[in-house]
């Protein structure tokens, strides 16, 4: 309020931290033209010039976040559904995010997006997600001149939840109940401010309203208490996490994955692979497929392992871990040729890898180049191991084996 330039810098500091934080931030200098909106201040030229480094800041990391996510293969614009159904979707979405803030039951970590085949834009559910909609905006509209609280809350709400209603259809779900995070504090405003109002009116039985609000203030807060506590059961592991989701979402390719990587973390071999031949049922993936290579890999089954690689790189041939897994199988075939070509590719695509990762892929062709008598390159490759960490155990065994067998060698 006092317009000094320490708080200024410190918002834009802040903000700053919050964008490094959280993608959903981006929408924080849209809501510091509504707080100006709300507080009746004017919009001039100082008002609008003192928020562009916000939009700045926020455009910048907007993209950043886009192409880190395209980088890494997370962000895939699906085709499958025509723009009236995503607008439907939107809706459907915006509905979903209100009737969960009220009521917060069954939830789930995912949320599928429902089958093009089966959506209906004008049916009876669509014009009901299109009226509650438009309910919202007019009471919005309505109200502005009567009341800020109304305008506030829920602009607030409909401006930080927009970014995440998939207009465009990205990924396999179409909400998230983090993604109300900021958005509830709209509609919480709302709330908090009617239920002061109502509180401090005056009148006749304002003793015993005021005991009612009370009272079904309590029940309300003891009654999310419990269900929060209850969902926190849910998190306890990987296991129960993803055993719910499959309870809530049967058909979830992703959830029946993640129960398999836990099941396998767990060295539950059988139990990994049938969750991942479960998911192979609802989807073919590179990622399911690497996975039921890694259960043949280490149940012994060199031969279905090998085909599974196969298939996963088929898919995906820039797959680092497949390539990487595919030769440790072949090694063990005693096929040294084919894992020398396959470490050689899984080292090609390794840029987004970890380095202890390009290290152990390292390491393991020096051995294939050692079994067939590649000394040379042997050596260079322990030596790129060790560059990566220059203390890693079994490069140094490696090297020091192969100085002591063949010293007199030029290896060098």
């Amino acid at each position: 309020k006092g317009r000094g330039w320490r708080y200024y810098i410190i918002a834009l500091f802040t903000f700053t931290l919050s964008l490094l934080s959280k993608a959903m931030a981006v929408s924080f200098p849209v809501v510091l033209l509504l707080l100006d909106y709300v507080s009746g201040r004017r919009f001039d030229r100082r008002a609008i010039l003192e928020k562009v480094p916000f939009f700045i800041l926020s455009v910048f990391f907007g993209i950043l976040i886009i192409l880190a996510h395209m980088a890494s293969g997370a962000l895939k614009v699906e085709r499958t559904y025509a723009v009236s159904q995503n607008i439907f979707i939107a809706l459907k979405s915006l509905v979903f995010y209100l009737i969960k803030t009220v009521w917060p039951v069954n939830l789930s970590t995912h949320y599928l997006y429902p089958n093009p085949r089966t959506i209906k834009v004008l049916s009876a559910s669509g014009f009901i997600y299109l009226a509650v909609v438009l309910s919202v905006i007019l009471v919005i509209v309505y109200t502005r001149r009567r009341t800020k609280v109304l305008t506030f809350g829920g602009l607030f709400f409909l401006i930080t939840i927009f970014p995440v209603l998939q207009f465009i259809h990205v990924g396999s779900i179409f909400a998230a109940d983090r993604f109300m995070y900021i958005p509830s504090v709209g509609l919480f405003y709302i709330l908090g401010a009617g239920v002061n109002r109502l509180y401090g009116r005056e009148g006749v039985y304002s003793g015993a309203r005021r005991a009612l609000i009370v009272l079904l203030v309590s029940v309300a807060a003891l009654s999310f208490s419990v269900l929060t506590y209850n969902r926190n059961t849910v998190w306890k592991s990987s296991e129960t996490l993803w055993r719910d989701t499959i309870k809530k979402q049967p058909l979830d390719f992703f959830a029946h994955d993640a129960l398999g990587s836990a099941y396998y973390n767990k060295g539950e071999l059988n139990k990994a692979l049938e969750e991942y031949k479960k998911a192979l049922t609802l989807g073919s993936d590179a990622k399911v497929h690497n996975n039921i290579g890694n259960v043949y890999l280490d149940k012994g089954s060199i031969t279905m392992a090998i085909k599974h690689y196969l298939i996963a790189l088929e898919l995906k041939p820039d797959f680092t871990e497949a390539y990487f897994k595919l030769a440790i199988a072949y090694q063990r075939k005693g096929f040294l040729d084919e894992a020398i070509t396959s470490y050689n590719n899984a080292l090609r695509f390794s840029g987004l890898a970890d380095k202890n990762y390009v290290r152990d892929i390292y390491n393991n062709l020096g051995n294939a180049y050692a079994k067939k008598g590649f000394l040379r390159e042997a050596m260079k490759s322990y030596k790129k191991a060790l560059s990566i960490d220059p203390d890693d155990e079994f490069s140094l065994h490696n090297m020091q084996i192969i100085k002591e067998m063949y010293d007199k060698k030029d290896l060098k």
